[in-house]
């Protein structure tokens, strides 16, 4: 495995822990994903409860796959011009966009109802008003954070290890998911759409950190360490990153399969939240039958089944992240026992449906996807040049994301005609593929024995 920026003593190691770029790199994650937690989960929970029940399910996967599309055209396009700029200038163009379009879909949907009656938002027209607006511009800023988020781990910011950062980046992730899903639990039933003014606050706290993290550092794509000094000032975009793919495309194929579990964590958002209306609300609550719309007893458990579930979610993968780097030292036995793990998950979903299956599934399912993360990242970084690293981050996050969409929607469409179990389903065969094709891919290139190495 590359060395390059890697610490050689423990000493080095706690020295760069606690530097004060690293605790600002730590928070900035931590602000930046708190606002996105409660986005994903708060927008998709909002249509859900909001529309009619005949329609939720699609609108839900209609705005996940519009998120998606969006993204993908915009990251194809802008990708030389991002991946070129000073990054944390990125980081904090996609917090402020954030800010200020959750700011403006907050006050379109209160005013909406304010002006024209409660329950005006529930009906189509206005709802994809509200869903194209914020796929349309948001979605493509929460890409380009994460993105741009994960870059600086292969730059001279800070000297850490690949796997390091990317538990890091992990870390945040979930702690602000659990914090997210608490607030978002505790404050929709009373505030509604409101509830996202919390996540204008996060991101200023975000921009805040970001602007003192300017001030510690020049940190650019060109400063990557490359292997000679003619490709740091190389500019690269998705021209340049298509013609490496076509010379690698075991690598191209690889980096696509990086996202199959982040696309089934798109698809349990799907699933989900009529998973827990219909399938955990009939055990809970049986004699309701086929009601279109919850009691409001129904209604009130079913929002904090929701919230816990996301709580669930966050407690696996902060476990994960935790411990990450001590089974990744074990990486030849850790691995297979992880994605057969997460197979598991989705068969208990199937087969042994209720609400403490349900929520200690979630986090056995959350385990196993951020452990997987982190070791796919953390590998994609051993195989593709060091200095190209961040453009075919955005290339792959592009191609992954309209993969993303497709079985999104889907799965939305399975959902709303037929059932919910067959995401779950669908769900399996994609991580079986994913397992058996890098597993492959991973023994041609010996990642494995390199990441294994990596954590001594």
């Amino acid at each position: 495995m590359s060395t390059e920026n890697v610490p050689t003593t423990k000493e080095t190691t706690k020295k760069a822990l606690l530097s004060k770029e690293f605790l600002l790199y730590l928070f900035i994650n931590l602000f930046g994903y708190m606002g996105l937690a409660i986005a994903n989960a708060g927008i998709t929970w909002y249509i859900e409860k909001t529309s009619p029940s005949t329609e939720n399910a699609f609108l839900v996967s209609l705005f996940l796959a519009l998120s998606i599309l969006f993204s993908f055209v915009g990251l194809i396009l802008f990708n030389k011009f991002l991946s070129n700029k000073n990054l944390f200038k990125v980081l904090k163009g996609a917090c402020l966009v954030q800010l200020f379009t959750m700011l403006a879909a907050t006050l379109y949907a209160t005013l909406v109802d304010r002006i024209l009656g409660p329950g005006t938002m529930g009906q189509t027209p206005f709802m994809l008003v509200f869903i194209v607006g914020l796929a349309l511009v948001n979605a493509p800023a929460i890409y380009i954070f994460q993105i741009v988020g994960r870059g600086i781990i292969d730059t001279n910011y800070m000297h850490i290890s690949r796997a390091t950062g990317n538990s890091v980046i992990e870390l945040g992730t979930q702690i602000a998911g659990i914090i997210g899903a608490v607030a978002l639990g505790a404050l929709y039933t009373t505030l509604g759409v409101k509830t996202f003014v919390v996540v204008v606050f996060s991101m200023v706290i975000a921009v805040a950190l970001i602007l003192v993290a300017e001030h510690t550092t020049d940190t650019n794509v060109s400063q990557t360490q490359a292997a000679k000094d003619s490709e740091k000032n190389e500019q690269i975009g998705t021209k340049k990153t298509v013609q490496f793919f076509s010379k690698h495309i075991s690598i191209l194929i690889f980096g696509v399969l990086v996202w199959a579990p982040t696309i089934i964590v798109a698809i349990t958002n799907t699933a989900f939240p009529p998973y827990v209306d219909h399938v955990l609300v009939d055990i809970h609550f049986p004699g309701l039958g086929a009601v279109t719309t919850l009691p409001p007893d129904a209604e009130a458990w079913s929002t904090v089944i929701f919230s816990a579930s996301q709580v669930a979610y966050g407690i696996g993968g902060i476990l994960a992240s935790l411990i990450a780097g001590l089974m990744l030292k074990k990486a030849k036995l850790s691995i297979p026992a992880l994605w057969v793990l997460f197979i598991l998950t989705l068969v208990l979903f199937i087969f042994f449906p209720g609400t403490k299956v349900f929520l200690f599934s979630t986090c056995l399912m959350a385990f196993a996807i951020v452990f997987l993360r982190i070791y796919l990242n953390t590998s994609l970084m051993e195989l593709v040049p060091k200095h190209m690293y961040t453009s075919i981050l955005f290339f792959l996050t592009a191609v992954g994301t309209l993969i993303q969409g497709g079985f999104t929607l889907l799965c939305g469409f399975l959902a709303q005609n037929d059932t919910v179990y067959d995401s779950f389903f669908v769900s399996i065969a994609i991580i079986a593929v994913a397992w058996i094709v890098t597993s492959s891919i991973g023994t041609k290139h010996d990642l494995l024995s390199k990441i294994s190495k990596a954590g001594d």
